[in-house]
């Protein structure tokens, strides 16, 4: 059997929400998604009392839940069906309490009649101590890790998972454009980026990350919105912005320039530019990811920075913004049908700035989709 313990494995495979442990963290209110070895078998979804509401939402869920923990509550005497369910729920967990381990010890041993069984485990997600326990518990089991195993399950996406990171690319794509619309001589970085929550807020979406900064530090990875530089004409704005929609991600950059940019940022961006729109055309079923990275450097370099280096040239995306495959020179896979990943060849040259640029596409049956459409050259 599986142990799943990350939370985007356990979003992914038990198709939940991360609940509570988003708040006060993994140790403290662990999710776990049991699978069987079994086909036969149902899988088991290990969640604390206070995700009953969210987990027993689900319709059609492919998983029996279990619940641990004893957050008090109490219920008024009119409820609806699906209330009265969550009450039902609620008032079991507490006849006979369980931690989230007891439960899993529970189901391990329900497995475990023959004295001994693999277990696979995530191991740079499950504590170490929380391995420990489970060896001292049951000193026959050997566990294996399963972590690059589950991450490849997830490269190749389904049509509904692709549908959804599409919608999440093209609005962030209105995202982009509503930052983009308050960039001038005087704006502040920070305005940019209120502009840009403000427009992804109205679709309910999640932010990942917003760097947004402008001028000469611009390649610093982070901005400094305590410290708010002040655009100023002949600068270039870095934005690279992503968010979560219905579970799926999205990232888009581009590099912005204000007025009369001197001839050498512009043959960066030309040569930037160049780099992920002509690989982005090269892109097919069955060319190796390594390969990718290759063109993606060598058209860099031809178009204008002879010394141009990357350590990959872009990612998968999907529950996680960035996912399998990593576009480096190591990767020994090639792209398959119905990948997602985003191309990208950024260049930061601090004191200059920072040059991103980057397209999110689907692989098809013979070449490539972008799923969201963007200017590629950007001028205010």
């Amino acid at each position: 059997m599986v142990v799943v313990t990350s939370p985007p494995n356990v979003r992914y495979f038990g198709q939940q929400k991360e609940g509570i442990q988003g708040i006060v963290g993994w140790w403290n209110a662990p999710k776990m998604f049991l699978l069987p070895i079994s086909k036969d078998v149902t899988p088991v979804l290990v969640a604390n009392v206070m995700d009953a509401w969210d987990v027993l939402a689900g319709e059609d869920n492919p998983f029996e839940p279990r619940f641990y923990g004893g957050f008090v509550m109490e219920f008024a005497e009119r409820l609806d069906e699906q209330m009265r369910r969550f009450n039902r729920t609620y008032d079991s967990s507490l006849v006979q309490p369980k931690d989230a381990f007891q439960l899993l010890y529970d189901y391990i041993g329900s497995w475990n009649d023959e004295g001994s069984l693999n277990l696979g485990v995530e191991g740079h997600h499950l504590p170490s101590l929380a391995r420990d326990m489970v060896r001292r518990k049951f000193p026959q089991i050997r566990l294996k890790d399963v972590d690059e195993t589950l991450q490849r399950i997830r490269m190749i996406k389904t049509d509904a998972e692709v549908d959804l990171i599409r919608q999440s690319s093209r609005i962030n794509v209105k995202g982009f454009k509503a930052a983009v619309e308050e960039i001038r001589p005087g704006a502040k970085e920070s305005s940019l980026a209120e502009a840009y929550l403000e427009e992804i807020m109205k679709f309910d979406a999640r932010p990942c990350y917003v760097m947004i900064n402008a001028g000469p530090k611009s390649a610093s990875l982070f901005p400094s919105y305590d410290k708010p530089y002040t655009i100023k004409k002949v600068d270039t704005v870095r934005i690279d912005v992503g968010f979560e929609y219905i579970g799926y991600c999205s990232d888009v950059s581009r590099t912005v320039a204000v007025g009369n940019i001197s001839e050498q940022k512009r043959r960066i961006i030309k040569a930037t530019t160049k780099g992920y729109v002509e690989t982005i055309k090269r892109l097919r079923p069955g060319l190796a990811i390594k390969d990718v990275f290759d063109q993606a450097v060598s058209i860099v370099r031809a178009s204008g920075i002879p010394d141009y280096r990357r350590t990959n040239v872009g990612h998968g995306i999907g529950i996680q913004v960035h996912e399998l495959p990593d576009l480096t020179p190591n990767e020994v896979g090639v792209l398959e049908s119905n990948m997602v990943i985003n191309v990208e060849t950024p260049y930061y040259s601090f004191g200059v700035g920072g040059f991103p640029g980057e397209d999110t596409v689907r692989i098809t049956e013979n070449s490539y989709e972008l799923l969201a459409r963007l200017e590629r050259t950007i001028e205010v």
